[in-house]
């Protein structure tokens, strides 16, 4: 799908990763449904969202005449379907308050590691062994083999387990057969053993499939909804009377009622009474410093991947050397200077040196100790260096 995409929609292509399977689909689906690509949707809306009516690679603006047409354009069709507005307005239709119950990302680990074992207690497995049947099921019915990529499909939890899951489908269609005094299939016991051990294996993948999820949460709030929150009231400070939005973060460490109480429940009720009446609230930096360091800093908005989209500098790079891909000029910059891309780097240097003196007749040997292959090991160690900075 992605060299698709690279046919189609440079652009797209240069901003996704080649993992990120579902979206290099959606852009795909864009270009499919409207002939146009989505690199250019997207730069439409954002002229939108900015107050310019500018078309983009010759398309045409909207107009009082056009904006009543009962059939919605392509374009307009595409906005929907990613809930993104045909436009944005500038200020903020009421006041906002928000509150941000907060954990630290060790303690929140914890926790949600805790989360998925009760789950697994609760039933997790037989869930999702009940959705892997049922898919297997439509398979057989239809003759196609069920899209598990998409859906209730790509829910954490599932894909997981989809090695324990078919071992349990294995085994159930073995048991069911004739026994076969020749086969050398492995004992019972064993099947049972090995089946528990994927079903371990699919919780721990769960586990970190939820941290990271949470994590993406995190990253939304301080890069989307704390940016979005900015230039509202940026838009505000110019207008009278003009609505603002404040966002609040609290320590949401214990749980335990008698603290939560503390330092969740009353700081809420403070600030949304003040609210209600329209009082002078406090300032949410002040009291996110009073929380501690790591929620002073949290509260900020977190402005690289911001940067790096609007500067247009945001693009994934793969290197050629170590079949590495990196998403933005920081995750580039620690690739490169990562051990294992210096270790590739020196490996296909060797190679090359090799190759060369077979090449030449030297047989591809290398003569440790003598002046000449200690001076050319240490002039591969600078190459290395020189080529490690230059890749």
């Amino acid at each position: 799908m992605l060299e698709k995409l690279k046919e189609v929609d440079p652009v797209m292509a240069q901003r996704w990763h080649p993992n990120d399977v579902r979206k290099i689909r959606r852009s795909l689906e864009v270009w499919l449904q409207t002939g146009r690509k989505a690199s250019d949707v997207y730069a439409e809306q954002e002229a939108r969202r900015a107050g310019i009516n500018t078309p983009v690679n010759g398309s045409q603006p909207a107009s009082a005449e056009n904006s009543t047409e009962k059939e919605a354009s392509p374009s307009t069709q595409v906005d929907a379907e990613i809930n993104v507005p045909e436009a944005q307005p500038s200020l903020l239709r009421f006041p906002i308050l928000i509150l941000w119950p907060h954990v630290p990302r060790p303690i929140l680990a914890a926790r949600l590691d805790t989360r998925v074992d009760k789950m697994v207690q609760a039933g997790l497995l037989s869930e999702a062994k009940s959705l892997h049947t049922s898919s297997r099921r439509i398979s057989a019915e239809t003759g196609t083999p069920v899209d598990e990529t998409r859906g209730i499909y790509a829910a954490v939890g599932y894909k997981e387990f989809l090695p324990y899951l078919n071992a349990l489908a294995a085994q159930s269609s073995t048991t069911t057969s004739p026994p076969d005094i020749n086969s050398t299939t492995i004992t019972t016991s064993s099947t049972a053993t090995n089946i528990q051990a994927l079903a371990t294996e699919g919780t721990e993948l769960t586990k970190g499939a939820t941290r990271r999820y949470a994590k993406s949460q995190l990253r939304w709030i301080r890069i989307k909804l704390a940016h979005a929150l900015e230039q509202a009231n940026s838009a505000a400070a110019s207008t009278p009377q003009a609505n603002t939005a404040t966002m609040y973060i609290l320590d949401a460490s214990d749980p335990s009622p008698p603290t939560w109480s503390a330092t969740v429940l009353a700081p809420a009720v403070r600030y949304t009474t003040a609210f209600l009446a329209s009082t002078t609230l406090p300032d949410p930096q002040t009291e996110a410093g009073a929380l501690g360091p790591e929620f002073a800093s949290t509260l900020q908005p977190l402005r690289a991947l911001e940067d790096d989209r609007d500067a247009g500098t945001w693009q994934v790079r793969t290197c050629d050397v170590c079949g590495v891909s990196a998403a933005g000029e920081e995750e580039w910059k620690r690739h490169l200077a990562s051990g294992r891309h210096r270790r590739a780097v020196a490996g296909k240097l060797k190679r090359e040196a090799w190759e060369s003196r077979k090449a030449a007749g030297g047989g591809g040997e290398v003569k440790r100790g003598s002046d000449s292959g200690s001076g050319s090991e240490r002039v591969g160690e600078r190459n290395v260096v020189d080529v490690a900075k230059d890749v």
